[in-house]
């Protein structure tokens, strides 16, 4: 007999005409037939453990584990270190992209995102948002340059820089803007590498810029679906489905700045 069983008997042996003068029935005959269930009592529980599981506090920074990290880190570093090879044959020596700095910025992006893949937090989100609109701007600054001289390859300067610079737009955090100009930018370089292979004077630092592109492309997309199908309290990006919480956070992690 468990204890609670035993308990109730003991009581009806010692009670036994409680309830207006009529006999208690015995629980100690049924008790025999029924399933021995100890009641849990406070301080019956193991050590370290609480009596009430407490429930797990919700943050908005409560993320599950990215797996695109790995894949983004690599192709950002990759793409990154195609700056100091060389690209294309020049009539005396070969061309490397730190020739021509109009041709940088594929490669400052790679290292925004490497960066990024690295020291993932709250704060690294917010400044490589600030750092991705400041390259938009940039591209489109030194695109109205190109035009004085190049007109067509200025316009083509200006439409990528327009574009990238309305996905990460002027204001505001979000890492589904952060993953999407990702995602453009790699698909731009990409082309643009894919232009440069396609010509006889292509060297290795294309190629390898090809690839880069193209994996940080992958490693974006995989990063826009793991925001889309996390569940909004366990890490999906609840800044493009509430943007009133998202101007609240904006404000803190400037003051946090």
């Amino acid at each position: 007999m468990c204890k609670s069983h035993a308990r109730h008997a003991g009581h009806a042996r010692a009670y036994p005409n409680v309830g207006g003068g009529r006999p208690t029935q015995d629980l100690s005959l049924k008790s025999a037939a029924l399933p021995c269930h100890d009641t849990p009592r406070m301080g019956d529980h193991e050590p370290g453990k609480a009596a009430v599981e407490l429930p797990l506090a919700w943050s908005p920074w409560r993320r599950p584990r990215h797996r695109h990290r790995g894949s983004t880190g690599l192709s950002g570093a990759l793409l990154f270190a195609c700056m100091f090879l060389p690209a294309l044959k020049g009539c005396d020596h070969a061309v490397r992209p730190l020739d021509m700095p109009v041709a940088l910025p594929p490669y400052v992006y790679g290292l925004v995102f490497a960066g990024l893949a690295l020291a993932y937090s709250p704060r690294a989100l917010a400044w490589a948002a600030l750092v991705l609109r400041v390259l938009a701007l940039g591209v489109v600054i030194g695109a109205g340059f190109v035009f004085l001289e190049a007109p067509p390859v200025g316009v083509v300067g200006l439409i990528v820089g327009g574009v990238l610079l309305a996905i990460i737009r002027l204001a505001g955090t979000s890492e589904t803007r952060v993953a999407t100009t990702g995602a453009a930018a790699a698909a731009m370089s990409a082309l643009w590498f894919g232009l440069l292979a396609l010509t006889p004077d292509a060297l290795i630092g294309v190629y390898l810029g090809l690839a880069g592109a193209l994996g940080l492309l992958a490693s974006c997309l995989m990063w826009l679906r793991e925001l889309a199908s996390a569940p909004r309290a366990l890490g999906g990006d609840i800044f493009a489905r509430d943007e009133s919480f998202a101007r609240r956070r904006d404000r803190v992690l400037v003051r946090r700045l």
